[in-house]
This record gives structure tokens, C-alpha cells and sequence, in this order.
């Protein structure tokens, strides 16, 4: 397919724990010069650079040009192994959160968008996150397969749909005027959010049995004193539409760390308080949701800080767990833990499940009940966190056939009844709460992180 010269732009993207990062910073003069009011990103090579992942961040955000340079944002590579760049991780300051965004447009444009902390932070959710996303895009960069030509597809929301005037045409007379018509009409179309494609190459998407016909259908009516082949143009637009998505449930952003394990335990040996038990972070946080049981005051327990009756409860489920308190070399305060399901079936109604399939997890989300999840990611300890919303979309296109028209003066017109919608890919992100201060929505090509090892699904009160 020829498609006219595209511009893309995209912003942040995912680490992995094993790999080194080079940090480079962008101010205010230097976002001024990369961002303009379409800014995009070129559609002929298959990865992007860190200015235009950076004006992705920024689009996706919502931040006007004006206001980008106000404060400095921190664009850190990602690299594998063999030093080459497979993410940028966009971090705005002031604990806004960060971008992750694919260097290769083989992936998913944003792989994530995480609040709540700064992306140099040292947290555990970070490793999982970054582990996950580098074998996924080390894997798919190097796919061929129509799974990955669909997901392509989704960069094109952030093209600059320039035509190629440097196309070969095949033109028997007036051939200023065509070029004209042709440059006016493919503007226009343009204008109207097509992309627009020659029919003389395979349309992206397209049917083999569409395009058979609209090629027949092409060399019959079109003007026959120029070629149809390259004069004939395909036109399609993309809709991005939801087939399914629940919100976050979970409110709370309650965390492991200080200031939230003032009655944890003391470590003589690091002179501080252990963390506390994700799971107990976890199992808290839709306690709080659900406001059950009763007996806990919850009104006083706020969303994002802590406060007595906050930490007093997350040393009492922490040892209703039987944690057991250690110190590892790898994190300043370890802790070890087993999650017991009799801690649940006490509190919460029996219906629950235990590694339950992906169906499962988005169907008791549906329900308006949060599930909790872990995996242990190749470390000393495994972790746990909540995956509490998501949303399921659907890329669909319709196609129009446009031909040169046999009366004068020239113009084009829709030749045949327009094909589609034709799905192109579905694709979903979680919403995960990570039970260390941050959440953020995550592009998934499942649905749930390959690094989960088991999901507890059905949690609710026993009234419910």
C-alpha cells in the first residue's frame, strides 16, 4: 500500500529492571521546537525518536503547548541488552507520574500511564511493569505477523497525512490540471480525517475480495483517458470505539512503604519500620472500598495519605496473614508473607475464586468487585497488587472507492457503496493499583500482566 507521508508523534515508554538508561532532559525552548499543534510523527520508518515520544506524553496528557515548558520533563531511554532503545519513559515533575511510550510502532503507542510518583522512584511495580513490557516489545519488534500489522494501525491517530507528490503517475494529457485536482481533492479528503491510499498498491486492512472489486470496478467507470490504477484512490477512516470498560474502582492509593508502616515492626537492623505486607495493602484497600466490615472507621481513613487507623490496620492484617518479618540485602526492609484465604472467607463472602481465568477478572470487575492479583517476578519475595478497571476497544475502518469521473471538468467521485466497518484489532489495558502509592492504566495484548501468577476474583461482602 503507498500511503502519503505521515508524521507520528508519541511519548513515554516502559523499562526493564536489567538494563542501563542514559537520562536526558528536555526544557522549555527545546519543547517549543518539538511541539507544534499537530505534532506527528514520520509514518515510513518503524520506530520514533524521544522528541516525538515526548509530544505523545504531552497530547495524551492533555498539556498545552505553553505549559509543557514550564517545569522540566525527564525523557529517559530504555535499552535492552545490545544498548538499543526499545522505550521512552516520559516523567513529569512534581510526582505527576510518567509516560511509557514504544520506541517501535510494531507496539502499542503508550504502553502506560502511571500517577502518583516520579519514574526514578525505586518500586517493585516498576520492576514487574518493566520486565513484562521489554519482553513484549523485544518480541514483537521483531514479529511479522497480521496481529502486528493491526496494531501499526493504532499509530495512525498520530500521522501528518502529507501526499507524496514524488509518486510516479501515468498521465495522457492535461497533466498540470490532474496534478491540481489531485493535490486539491487528496487535501480535502485529508481534512475530512481520511487516510488516503492509491488503489495501484494493496490497501492496509482491505479484503483481498474488496479490493478485487474495487479494482473491477475502478477500471470500468473511471475516465479511461488516464491511468485508474494510480488516479484511483482508496479512502478509510479510523474509529476507535469502546466495546466494553469499567472505571477504577479502587480510590485509595495506599502504599507498603513510610509513611504507612509506622506500626510495623522495628528492624534494628536497618533502624527503621518493615514494610508492610502488599497483600495487607491490597486486602486494606478493598476493605475500604466496600467500607466492611463496619466496626472500622472509615471516614477516617483518606485516600492517598495515611493516618492512625490506616497503619493500625495494616500491622492487624499483616499478622492475621502470618508475616513473617525479614531483612534482604535487595530491599532495605523485606517482608515475606503468605495471603491466607481463611482471612478472606472471614471477612468476605466464599464466592471468590483462586486463579481464575482472564475471563474471570474482567467479568468480576464488571461486577463492580476488585481483584487482587500476584506474581513474583524473579526476586526474593513475590508481590501483590489490584487490578480494579479496564477498558476493551475496537479499531474499525470503513473504505470509500474515489475515480476520476468521464465528465468535464475533472473530479472525483465515491465510485461504489463504501465497505465496512471492517474490525481491524480489538485490544484492552488494565487499570492496576499497585499497593505502593501508584496506579496507572497499562496496554495489554492479554488481559492480565504475563507476570501475574494467580488471581483472587469474586471478593465481596458477605451481604453482597
Amino acid at each position: 500500500m503507498k500511503q502519503h507521508k505521515i508524521l507520528f508523534i508519541i511519548t513515554i515508554i516502559i523499562l526493564s529492571t536489567a538494563i542501563s538508561c542514559s537520562n536526558s532532559y528536555i526544557d522549555e525552548t527545546d519543547i517549543k521546537g518539538i511541539i507544534t499543534e499537530n505534532a506527528l510523527i514520520n509514518s515510513k520508518v518503524d520506530k520514533i525518536s524521544s522528541k516525538e515520544a515526548t509530544n505523545i506524553a504531552l497530547k495524551n496528557r492533555g498539556i498545552p503547548i505553553t505549559k509543557a515548558g514550564e517545569n522540566t520533563i525527564e525523557v529517559i531511554p530504555i535499552l535492552n541488552n545490545d544498548g538499543d532503545t526499545l522505550i521512552y519513559a516520559i516523567s513529569f515533575p512534581n510526582k505527576e507520574g510518567y509516560e511509557l511510550i514504544s520506541h517501535y510502532k510494531s507496539y502499542f503507542p503508550i504502553v502506560a500511564d502511571v500517577i502518583g510518583c516520579d519514574f526514578n522512584d525505586s518500586l517493585d511495580s516498576k520492576k514487574i511493569v518493566l520486565s513484562h513490557y521489554i519482553k513484549e516489545i523485544e518480541k514483537f519488534r521483531l514479529s511479522i505477523s497480521d496481529s502486528l500489522k493491526a496494531i501499526m494501525s493504532l499509530w495512525e491517530q498520530y500521522e501528518d497525512r502529507n501526499y507524496d507528490h514524488d509518486r510516479e503517475t501515468i498521465i495522457t494529457r492535461s497533466e498540470g490540471d490532474l496534478l491540481s485536482l489531485v493535490s486539491q481533492s487528496i487535501q480535502e479528503w485529508e481534512n475530512e480525517g481520511y487516510v488516503v491510499c492509491e488503489l495501484a498498491e494493496d490497501i492496509d486492512g482491505l479484503p483481498d475480495n474488496i479490493y478485487e472489486y474495487f479494482l473491477d470496478v475502478a477500471e470500468s467507470i473511471a475516465n479511461p483517458d488516464y491511468d485508474y490504477l494510480h488516479n484511483s484512490f482508496v479512502l478509510y477512516k479510523n474509529y476507535y470505539s469502546g466495546i466494553g470498560s469499567v472505571s477504577p474502582l479502587i480510590q485509595t492509593r495506599w502504599s507498603r512503604y513510610s509513611p504507612f508502616n509506622t506500626e510495623m515492626p522495628y528492624s534494628s537492623m536497618t533502624q527503621s519500620n518493615y514494610e508492610v505486607s502488599p497483600a495487607a495493602v491490597a486486602l486494606a484497600q478493598i476493605m475500604h472500598f466496600y467500607s466492611y466490615p463496619t466496626s472500622y472507621s472509615w471516614n477516617n481513613m483518606p485516600l492517598t495519605s495515611s493516618s492512625n487507623d490506616i497503619n493500625t490496620l495494616l500491622r492487624s492484617l499483616s499478622d492475621q496473614m502470618s508475616t513473617t518479618y525479614a531483612y534482604s540485602s535487595e530491599n532495605n526492609c523485606n517482608v515475606s508473607y503468605t495471603l491466607r484465604s481463611g482471612l478472606i472467607n472471614s471477612i468476605y463472602a466464599n464466592g471468590y475464586q483462586y486463579n481464575s481465568s482472564s475471563t474471570s477478572l474482567t467479568q468480576s470487575i464488571s461486577n463492580g468487585h476488585p481483584v487482587i492479583m500476584h506474581g513474583d517476578q524473579d526476586w526474593y519475595y513475590p508481590t501483590y497488587w489490584i487490578c480494579d478497571g479496564f477498558n476493551n476497544y475496537q479499531l474499525q475502518r470503513t473504505y470509500y472507492l474515489m475515480v476520476l469521473s468521464i465528465d468535464y471538468p475533472l473530479h472525483y467521485e465515491n465510485a461504489c457503496p463504501p465497505y465496512g466497518p471492517e474490525s481491524i484489532i480489538s485490544y484492552n489495558s488494565l487499570h492496576i493499583n499497585w499497593c505502593d502509592g501508584t496506579s496507572g492504566q497499562y496496554a495489554t495484548t492479554a488481559p492480565q500482566l504475563q507476570a501475574c501468577d494467580g488471581r483472587i476474583t469474586g471478593i465481596r461482602p458477605i451481604n453482597q
